[in-house]
């Protein structure tokens, strides 16, 4: 029984999961570069909130690329690890 569970950890050890999320019926190539890959003729919709909400965020340095829309300055806000940025469109010329 032992051998057998430790044959198990072994070979957890050396799988991963991927996701892939798509609304593409016809063959899709998985992106063996991604854990989450998301296929779609839509978009995706970010957590929306106010700064005040995105501030009570429990966050640490693990958090780091954490995103979410924030309503208060009509942006996308990433965090760094240390402190929330806001993510600025450019603006162009025409």
């Amino acid at each position: 029984m032992k051998k057998i569970i430790l044959l198990c950890l072994l070979v957890s050890s050396y799988t991963h999961a991927q996701v892939v999320i798509s609304d593409n019926t016809e063959g899709l190539q998985q992106d063996n570069s991604a854990v989450l890959e998301l296929d779609s003729k839509l978009g995706f919709l970010l957590p929306v909130m106010t700064e005040k909400q995105r501030d009570l965020i429990p966050v640490d340095t693990n958090s780091e690329g954490l995103l979410i829309y924030s309503l208060t300055t009509k942006s996308i806000n990433i965090f760094d690890g240390e402190k929330w940025h806001v993510i600025e469109p450019q603006s162009t010329s025409t």
